[in-house]
Order: C-alpha cells, then structure tokens, then sequence
C-alpha cells in the first residue's frame, strides 16, 4: 500500500491542491494489469483520492463528471497523462487525510511532458505543494517546455514547495519556469542533472541546498568530480578469494550516472579485476588494480593487492598442563590457563570442544585473527572419583570463516583425584558386637583399603572380626563383695565369679611403744578387708641398742685376734726357710 500512496501522492505534487471543480468531460482512469493510467484531456478535472470506509483499500476516481474509478492494489503504478497544455485553469487533486502521515519516507516517479499549469491572481491556490503529506521524495524528468506558475507574489505561494526532509533530483532534457514567490523552497534538496534547465524568467531560489550536475548554469555552478578512491587502497587476499572493491568520490553527492569507472589488472595471473570492480584472486603475488573515471580519464585510483595461499595453524602454550591434586568429592579449584595463538593467516573460529566428563574449558574468545591469541581456563569438575583417569588428551577444535577447514588445537592436562580416607583403628570383638582389624576407609566411594595410598582395596567381611560366641567382661573391671569377686558381660549376665583368695597386708609395723596394722586383700580383684591392729611388742621380742653395740664390738675384737695369729705364724715360717 505504500508504493500506492507513493503514487497518489505524486499526483499532488504535480498538481498541487485547490478548490474543486466540475470536471470536463473525456478525462479516464483505465488499469491494465498493475499499471493504472489517468488520462486528463479536459481544462478543469477533478482528481480524489481516499480510503474507502473499512480504511483499507485507496480508490482513485474524478470527483464529478466522470463516473468511472478503480481500487489502487499494493504494487500498482499510477501514471498521469495529458493531451496537452492546461491553461488558465484551476487543477486539484484532493487526498483524504487518512493518506497524511505515512509511515516512512516514499521515492515518486514523475513525467512532464509539456506540461503547464497558467494561473492569474484569482487562482492563488495552485500550487506544487505536498508539504503536509510527510517526508516525499521525487524523480523528475523533464520533456519539452514546462510551466508552473502561481497566484500573485503577494500570496506567498511558491511553485515547488520541497519540505525539509525532502529530495527532488530534476532530470531529462527539457525546461521548466518557476513563478510564484519562489521559484523553489521550504528547505529540502535539488538535485539537477542531465540537461534539465530553469527556463528564463523563473522567481529566484530559497532556502533549500541545490545541487547541480547539469551542463548549463540555469541552475547555478554545475558541481564536478574532483577525485576517486579505493575504500581499501591494500588489500590481502587468499587464493581462490573474490573481493569487491568500492569506490568513493568527491564531491559524494555527484549523480549516479557520474559515479562510474573502468577497472584494469596490473598482472591478471595474480588477481583479475571485471567491470564492476570484483576482484579475483588467482595466484601468489602483488598486482595493482586501477580505477579511471569515465568522466574525466584523468582521475584515477589504486588499490595494492597482494594474494597469499591460506595457512590454517595454532599453537598451544603449553601443550601440557597439571591440575593440582584433589579428594574425591571436592570443590571446583581455580583454574589452570593455556594459550592457542593462530599463527596461520587466516582468520579462524574456535568451537566448543564439547561436552567432557572430567574438565571444565572455557573460553575467552572464540575468533581469531592472525596473530591473536585466546586464554583457555581449564579445571576439574566436582564429584569425580578416584578411578578418574589421571591424563586427558583434550582438544579444541578450529575452522575456517566458510567452515571448509577443520583441526584440532591439542593439550594433555594429568590430574590425580584421591581417596577422602578416614582411619580406622583395630577393635576387638565382644560377645555383643563384631571387631575389626585397622583399615582406611573412602567415605564418597565407600570402599576400604588396608593402606592409605588406596592401593590395597578389601571387602567389608575381610575387615570384620565376628562377635564371640562365649560371654566377656565389658572392660569396667572386677566387681565384689565380701565373700567372692565377679566379672560382667555385656549382656550383664555374671562371669568368672570366684571366693576371695586373701592375704595378709602390713599397713604400719608395730613397735614396743605403738600398735602397728594390717589388712587382708584379695590377691585377685584387690577386694580390701578392714584393717586390724597389731599389738605392741613384748620385752623379750625387743633387743635394746647397747646389747646389739656390744655385740658388733666383739665380733670386731675377735676378727683383729685371728688377724694377730696369723700374723705370728706366717712369720715363724718366714724364719725357718731363711
């Protein structure tokens, strides 16, 4: 529907709005296929158009004395014609003003063709006016000599009314005069190419920017090309490559039919360049291609290409790593880093390695141009087992931008995941509760060794000592009373019950002044009888300190006589033998 109120605004613009009148007769609307033509024969038609009720589809009709009209579908093109001048008369194309606002800016085709709109003071409505109809951009082409001319100056009315936001670009071969208060305004912008002319006595320019291409200077200077550019002046190329060169000119606002060049390969076996500056890369090396204006042969520009064949490699910095060593059942530790560089020249792109059960990779770009590098962090999962594997050949693989190249950027990384052992010592057997010999034992795995490296690994019946089958003691000792001494077991049931089997104890030695005392015990549990006294000690049983002095003294005294004696005969024989 857009290109339709596209069209219907075209109207507007070339005819401008005015108050209605009776048309003549012999004016037509006739569609053929997606073209709908307006034939316009008579000196005074009226041109509407409008939504219907339902506000959906436009219908273009004249609004008296013709009762024809036609519904405008979406890609419908409205063409106006004409049979000849419209003089001294009044023109109106009425829009609905549901056609007002659109929704974004719409591009017009439009042709005069000896077209002319005369009007005397009394017909200050004619107007070339399209300024409440949003932003309206229009192609003109000019045939013949054309006409627009408005009320008196003192209306204020001007023959081209361009809003701001609007761009007419004025072509063909032909003129146009301008009259009104000016000849063009409102503050859009002209462009003027081709051989379009300002026809002689057209009111003056205002207040919009006018560029002009054309070859004379009805308009103004005409605006030339002063130089061109490559966007790339070098360029790097792989084998087999194609890149399309642009071209930038100066002035930028010079028409397109300006905008031309011819290209040429200094050596075609390196790279080819066609006619619309699509270069070809072929073989290793350096060739120039150059761009030369079609408008002036002497504006030329360069572009350095240099084709290269396409290495696709990495490095990995290092290639090998080691995680530090966990227990089962852990906490995600910080990670270990590595480095791939691209060390090829071409761009490449990182994938995920995909899913791993043991590590965690990651990232930190995933496209590389040459010489660029991307970290890689790398750690262990949580919860893994001692049974892990302990060295990972992991990869990360690398394609092409176009994905025809793949491989693999590869790195070992050794970790070691142990045992979460818990010591358990040696505990014997009892009538109620099974013993065990000393074990290690994995809490996440369950499982138990006999060593704490968890090299050895035991079943639970080869650590269990059974319960015995006979009572015993429950380890709080000897229990008694005063006839006999017991054990208890576990049950509570009694055990080893025996008599006493005492024996006398001194506690105190008695002496011919103080009793002394003594208690009995039991040589088995240790059950202590009271303690009883012991008398004082009689006379008889007593030696005082002087009989057993005396004593001493004359085994002293019968020593030193039998030393005398043998003195005495060992000297008497000493005699005989000199």
């Amino acid at each position: 529907m857009r290109k339709l109120f596209t069209s219907f605004i075209s109207v507007l613009m070339v005819f401008g709005l005015m108050t209605p009148v009776s048309a003549d007769g012999g004016n037509t609307i006739v569609k053929n296929g997606n073209q709908i033509t307006i034939t316009i024969s008579s000196a005074h038609p009226d041109v509407e158009f409008f939504l219907n009720d339902s506000g959906e589809d436009v219908i273009v009709r004249f609004a008296t004395g013709e009762p024809n009209e036609t519904v405008v579908d979406a890609d419908d093109e409205v063409i106006f014609t004409t049979n000849g001048n419209i003089m001294d008369g009044d023109f109106s194309v009425n829009f609905n003003d549901n056609l007002r606002n659109l929704p974004e800016p719409v591009t017009l085709n439009i042709t005069l063709n000896n077209f002319k709109i005369l009007n005397n003071d009394a017909y200050y409505f004619s107007t070339w006016n399209h300024s409440k109809f949003n932003q309206i951009n229009v192609n003109m082409t000019l045939i013949g000599e054309n006409e627009i001319s408005v009320g008196g100056t003192w209306q204020g009315r001007n023959a081209l009314n361009v809003p701001a936001g609007s761009t007419y670009k004025i072509g063909g071969n032909g003129s146009i005069k301008l009259t009104g208060t000016y000849a063009i305004a409102s503050g859009g912008t002209v462009y003027v190419t081709d051989e379009a002319k300002l026809a002689e006595g057209s009111s003056p320019i205002s207040n919009v920017t006018l560029y002009n291409h054309s070859n004379n200077d009805s308009w103004g200077k005409k605006i030339e090309l002063n130089s061109i550019a490559f966007v790339d002046a070098n360029k790097e190329l792989n084998v087999g490559d194609d890149y399309q060169s642009q071209i930038n000119y100066e002035p930028s606002d010079i028409p397109d039919d300006e905008k031309t060049v011819t290209y040429a390969s200094s050596n075609e076996e390196v790279a080819t360049v066609d006619t619309n500056g699509l270069v070809s890369a072929t073989k290793e090396g350096k060739t120039t291609i150059t761009a030369t204006s079609t408008i002036d042969p002497n504006i030329k520009a360069t572009c350095e290409i240099t084709v290269v064949n396409k290495v696709y490699s990495v490095s990995v910095t290092p290639s090998k790593i080691t995680l530090p060593t966990v227990k089962e059942g852990y906490d995600p530790q910080d990670p270990e880093y590595i480095t791939i560089k691209n060390t090829g020249n071409q761009t490449i792109l990182l994938e995920d390695h995909g899913a791993n059960p043991w590590l965690i990779i990651t990232l930190d770009k995933n496209t590389l141009k040459p010489n660029e590098e991307a970290k890689v962090s790398i750690k262990l999962k949580d919860g893994l087992s001692a049974e892990t594997r302990s060295t990972l050949k992991g990869f990360i693989t690398y394609t092409s931008e176009d994905g025809n190249y793949r491989d693999h950027a590869r790195f070992e990384v050794t970790y070691e995941v142990r045992h979460d052992m818990k010591y358990v010592e040696a505990k014997d057997a009892t009538h109620l509760e099974d013993g065990n010999i000393a074990y290690w034992y994995c809490e996440y795995c369950d499982k138990y060794f006999k060593d704490g490296a968890g090299r050895n690994e035991f079943t639970l019946k080869d650590l269990i000592i059974p319960k015995l089958t006979e009572h015993t003691a429950d380890g709080s000792g000897w229990h008694s009373d005063e006839t006999s001494h017991w054990n208890t077991c576990e049950c509570g049931e009694k055990i080893n019950e025996a008599v006493h089997t005492y024996a006398w104890v001194t506690d105190k030695e008695a002496t011919a002044t103080e009793t002394g005392l003594k208690h009995e015990e039991c040589s088995i549990c240790g059950h202590v009888k009271e303690a009883v006294e012991i008398p004082v000690l009689e006379d008889t049983e007593v030696q005082t300190p002087e009989t057993s002095d005396t004593g001493i003294v004359g085994v002293y005294v019968s020593l030193l006589s039998a030393s005398a004696l043998l003195l005495f005969v060992l000297k008497r024989k000493y005699k005989k033998i000199g």
